[in-house]
């Protein structure tokens, strides 16, 4: 959504260690998901769809975690 700001979520991993994902809006996310990973990512969670909600992540080569998110028409 134009305005919107950036979208993340803020919660604890399995280790009791807090983390923040960052979120980008995209409107194909196995596309993105395929190019991060010709860079070097590794999926973390593949294309899941949760309460109307589509998205996955991949951990860059440095294992920071990165979200997406399909863009609701």
């Amino acid at each position: 959504m134009e305005g919107a700001g950036i979208g993340g979520g803020i919660g604890s991993s399995p280790d009791g260690k807090g983390h923040v994902t960052v979120y980008a809006e995209v409107d194909d996310i196995q596309k993105y998901l395929e190019r991060a990973e010709t860079l070097g990512a590794k999926t973390v969670v593949p294309v899941t769809t949760v309460a109307q909600t589509t998205f996955a992540q991949f951990a860059d080569p440095q294992g920071i975690v990165f979200g997406l998110f399909l863009a609701q028409p």
